[in-house]
């Protein structure tokens, strides 16, 4: 989750950068880990503490 619109949009596009050089760095570009694939979703907050709640149960 990060903020691409509202009051803390200026972080977010550095912060999406900076996770996709990140896992690119670590894992090269294959979208795996070991044997496992990624599947990264990406939720705008807007800035609003409340949005958090969307991403609840979702972690496995």
């Amino acid at each position: 989750m990060h903020s691409k619109t509202g009051p803390l949009s200026v972080h977010g596009d550095a912060n999406y950068e900076g996770l996709q050089a990140g896992l690119n760095y670590a894992i090269k570009g294959s979208n795996r880990v070991g044997e496992t694939a990624l599947n990264i979703a990406y939720h705008d907050d807007g800035g609003d503490p409340d949005q958090a709640d969307c991403c609840q149960g979702i972690h496995r």
